[in-house]
């Protein structure tokens, strides 16, 4: 008999078990423990809408280097994405040739220094001669004109005047030669270390190498670009604006803007600094510079928008911290009857920390505030 009552209830069991009726202890929901958030009761306000132009992150200064001298590129010590500081060596050319240059003005000098010294000897010798001549002429006159001496004696005594007033001359004329000549070669060693010096590149300033153009062994001449440096930290987003939209805009005003690589993480607003001041004869449109600060991940070449202000309607807005992004998919949690219940929605531009919303929430949703820990279907709790 207990054999008999043994067997129904183990065969019921089993066919409960494979059914899925046995009833669970407690549900995954009640075995939750409610989340504390925060909530927001949306509600219509007034969107000021935006007119999105398309534009490209420039940095504010830019410098190509080129090269100032022909000469074998001997070593580049930097890579492109390095960033490097004021007065950096960068580049080395091969300098054997104006090296010798400057070896041989240095040598044209010393010799020009050797005979200006030799010609201040001669100009002295040759003023003492001076002397002693005028001095002779002097005596040969008196006795002359006293008929103590003769003619021919006081003719030898002026030729002899005259010849070293000659020879003064000449060594004068001499020593002034050697003093051009020094003169030259000083210009011939101060080009040629100029030059020599042009084979040592350094950076301009503080930067990033965006292009490497040379490899060691490559011939650089003079002009040819050997690398290119942006300023870090000062970068500008540069947009084309329609002129019918160019009035409404003034240097100094603050606009929004979004960098899509960056998304929140990047700059959400900037100052008009430039507005070029003709339009492009093919699209009418102004070049627009806004200067977007310092934002870690900024680079030349990123896109972005400017986000010019527009009219106005009425709408809903979410804060940017309710927003789960998953890509390109967006959602945020709202809550009904103390549950989150995960929604997708449709979002606008980014102004001053807030989405506006397109689709997906309606007035008077509770959105969650701090969706960190909160699951689709989690009770919550709102903090008061």
């Amino acid at each position: 008999m207990m054999l008999d009552h043994w067997i129904p209830t183990v065969l019921a069991a089993a066919l409960l078990a494979a059914c899925g009726g046995a009833p669970p202890a407690e549900t995954e929901s009640a075995a939750l423990t409610p989340v504390q958030v925060e909530v927001e009761q949306l509600a219509a306000e007034t969107i000021s809408q935006t007119v999105p132009l398309t534009g490209v992150v420039r940095a504010r200064r830019q410098a190509t280097i080129a090269a100032r001298v022909m000469g074998y590129v001997r070593q580049v010590t930097v890579e492109e994405g390095q960033r490097v500081s004021a007065g950096q060596p960068l580049i080395e050319l091969d300098d054997q040739q104006l090296t010798s240059g400057v070896a041989a003005a240095r040598a044209m000098r010393e010799e020009a220094d050797a005979a200006i010294a030799a010609g201040g000897q001669g100009v002295s010798s040759a003023e003492a001669q001076l002397a002693l001549a005028k001095v002779t002429h002097e005596r040969y006159q008196a006795l002359l004109s006293k008929k103590s001496a003769s003619q021919h004696e006081y003719d030898v005594a002026e030729a002899g005047l005259k010849a070293a007033a000659a020879t003064l001359e000449q060594a004068r004329a001499g020593t002034a030669q050697a003093q051009a000549k020094r003169a030259q070669a000083e210009a011939q060693i101060s080009s040629a270390e100029t030059m020599l010096g042009y084979t040592h590149v350094s950076a301009p300033m503080a930067g990033i190498v965006t292009q490497r153009f040379v490899d060691p062994g490559d011939l650089a001449n003079p002009g040819m670009p050997l690398l290119e440096i942006e300023q870090a930290g000062e970068y500008r987003l540069e947009a084309a604006v329609p002129e019918s939209l160019i009035s409404t805009i003034r240097v100094g005003q603050q606009v929004g803007v979004a960098i899509e690589a960056l998304g929140e993480s990047g700059p959400t607003d900037g100052r008009i600094a430039q507005i070029d001041p003709s339009a492009d004869d093919a699209s009418r449109t102004f070049t627009v510079k806004v200067a977007l600060g310092s934002h870690a991940g900024l680079r030349s070449g990123l896109y972005g928008r400017l986000l010019l202000p527009g009219g106005e309607r009425s709408g809903l807005s979410v804060p940017s911290s309710a927003v789960v992004s998953r890509g390109q998919i967006k959602s945020v949690f709202a809550v009904q009857d103390g549950t989150a219940h995960l929604r997708l929605v449709s979002l606008g531009e980014l102004l001053d920390g807030r989405y506006e919303v397109l689709s997906g929430l309606t007035v008077g949703d509770r959105v969650v505030l701090d969706p960190s820990g909160v699951v689709d279907g989690s009770p919550v709790e709102e903090r008061r």
